[in-house]
């Protein structure tokens, strides 16, 4: 039986308890004044208040409920027996169980949401005891009483509501495919995983990992875990299969019915969702007198000419690069209105800078203070007073989300977080703020950057973004040999610029003390604007014992050489005279000409 401290506990996991009566059914209470009147509820709706318990009477009562609405909860419940083991496939959390024939069966995960849902139920119409999974939004759930066992004593997890719907539908599916799959031993059972993964990624959107993770418990809840990386290396080639010119040869849903000679609606449940045709709103156009006359705004460089109004940014690198050192400092000499390196800060049209908001879903909060301190007590020295406001730069990381989670951008509900904190910026700067993402393997969270269909959502969103005035830097680690963002190429159509950030190579590298200097090569993969000096990639040096930034034109072994000569006042003609190997004319003008005369790039 449950004690006063499993009640404070409970209370403390932010769940609002409801007595178990003598029916195994949550107690209610008389509404009206008093108690003496009104209608049995466990909810005053009229006040818009949850009615409360005390500790007392919930201490003398048969078992303990959690009420789903006021305390900011969702319950995933496994009815069906064969359903159980999939629990293992949903992000820990609390979990009730019960023993059924002597085992111990996973019934209620309980999670924390922020975003309301309405309950889901498969088979949708089932008959009592027929249910096969729920997900319950707005009841109450056995926590405690005679029956039930917590397996997971934890407090709830919190998870995207549509993330969560996802996986229960998945189960369901599974759970079906489960009971009419081939048994072991009638040489069938190759021929039907080849279907299923088949299936799953030619009509539905699970993504691969997930396919992945199910497919795994899966083989062991069917004993088929002789060939475990054979059977789930079927849902990759089959994906792999439908971008090749034999992909109508994958089977779908159809295929895999007709083999288990049975229906599949849970399936059904997982397809993408029919696009609704628009009939309220039709293509706005102008004719041509009409739009050459249509004052748009212009676009317009913050820091010429790199960071400009209406921009979609990527930024790319090797892990230990430095693409959030790089961002996090651009982001910070925005905000001030300062220049960087030798690009300058349109203070004609931005007297009052640009605010920032810099979503960061990977470093240590202590290690971005340490960095910021850094920055802040640099460019606030004596002689260098020119800070515009240190509130003008926005913060957000992981540590300061709820449970230390970002809901993901794959989600509506992610990516309207980050657009309502923009607005809300908006409001009380009259500026709109420009947006870094750092980084999006981070803030996506659950899906397959290869796979172009699964940028559709978060591309279309920037792109709105970008028509809203808003400009956008988003960061992404490459491929294992850094020459290009990892994932679908279809992310970078939209871009306006898409920047390599890597190593220079020995014969490019700078001779600086590695224990003080991180140097980083900039290359510009895409810069739709032509700036003509500017799009040449460059080494940025950066003195790490007081954080200033260098530029310094691209250089082999050679050309440094020219570019030290030039530097001791040796002239061009006799540089040539010289002779030395690399020193021909062409190369010699070349080196002067990237030097150019501006003195930054000459040190």
């Amino acid at each position: 039986m449950h004690t006063i401290d499993d009640i404070k506990k409970f209370q403390s996991y932010g769940f609002h308890l409801v007595p178990l009566g003598e029916d195994k059914k949550p107690k209610s209470k008389r509404t009206g004044k008093n108690g003496n009147k009104g209608s049995w509820k466990w909810d005053d709706k009229e006040n818009k208040t949850f009615l409360k318990w005390s500790d007392d009477e919930l201490l003398r009562a048969n078992g303990l409920c959690v009420s789903h609405e006021p305390s900011s909860i969702v319950v995933v419940d496994l009815d069906a027996n064969d359903i159980s083991p999939y629990a293992n496939c949903f992000k820990p959390t609390f979990t009730i169980g019960k023993k059924v024939n002597k085992k111990l069966l996973n019934r209620a995960l309980i999670y924390k949401v922020n975003d309301k849902h309405k309950s889901f139920s498969y088979p949708s119409s089932a008959d009592k005891g027929q249910t096969i999974i729920e997900l319950l939004t707005n009841t109450q759930s056995v926590i405690a009483n005679n029956e039930k066992i917590i397996i997971r004593d934890v407090p709830p997890a919190e998870i995207d509501i549509s993330e969560l719907l996802l996986l229960t539908k998945t189960a369901a599916a599974f759970v079906e495919i489960e009971r009419k799959f081939p048994k072991k031993g009638l040489n069938q059972r190759d021929k039907a995983w080849f279907r299923m993964a088949g299936a799953f990624n030619r009509d539905t959107v699970v993504p691969l990992n997930v396919q992945e993770m199910f497919g795994r418990q899966f083989a062991e809840n069917i004993n088929d875990v002789d060939e475990i990386d054979n059977r789930i290396n079927k849902f990759q080639s089959q994906r792999d299969q439908l971008k090749t010119d034999r992909a109508e040869e994958v089977f779908g849903i159809k295929g895999l019915a007709d083999f288990l000679k049975t229906n599949l609606p849970a399936m059904d449940l997982l397809k993408p969702e029919a696009k609704e045709e628009v009939k309220s709103n039709p293509l706005v156009m102008k004719g041509l007198a009409e739009f050459v006359q249509t004052e748009y705004p212009p676009i317009v460089s913050y820091l010429h000419p790199l960071v400009t109004t209406e921009q979609l940014t990527q930024v790319f690198a090797l892990p230990g690069i430095g693409k959030s050192l790089f961002c996090m400092e651009l982001a910070w000499k925005i905000s001030q209105g300062m220049d960087f390196l030798d690009f300058k800060f349109n203070k004609l049209k931005f007297p009052t800078p640009p605010p920032v908001l810099y979503v960061e879903g990977e470093m240590a909060a202590a290690t971005i203070q340490d960095r910021i301190n850094t920055m802040v007590d640099r460019d606030t020295e004596p002689e260098d007073q020119n800070i515009y406001d240190m509130n003008n730069f926005y913060l957000s990381v992981l540590r300061d989300q709820p449970n230390q989670q970002y809901t993901s951008l794959i989600h509506e509900a992610g990516r309207e977080r980050i657009e309502e904190a923009a607005e809300r910026i908006f409001k009380q700067r009259g500026i709109k703020p420009i947006i870094f993402l750092d980084n999006i393997r981070c803030l996506m969270g659950n899906f397959d950057d290869k796979e172009a269909k699964e940028w559709i959502s978060f591309m279309t969103w920037i792109n709105k973004l970008r028509a809203r005035d808003y400009t956008l830097w988003f960061l992404h680690h490459s491929v294992n040999t850094g020459e290009k963002a990892s994932g679908s190429g279809m992310k970078e159509a939209s871009l306006n610029m898409n920047i390599k950030l890597s190593r220079p190579k020995d014969e490019e590298a700078l001779d600086l003390d590695e224990d003080t200097h991180t140097q980083i090569k900039i290359e510009f993969i895409k810069w739709r604007e032509v700036h003509m000096g500017f799009q040449r990639p460059f080494i940025m040096s950066i003195d790490r014992r007081n954080m200033k930034w260098s530029k310094h034109p691209l250089l082999n072994k050679t050309q440094r050489y020219i570019k030290d000569q030039i530097k001791k006042g040796v002239t061009v003609e006799d540089i040539i005279k010289s002779e030395k190997p690399g020193c021909s004319k062409a190369n010699v003008y070349k080196v002067k000409k990237l030097l150019g005369d501006d003195e930054s790039i000459r040190q």
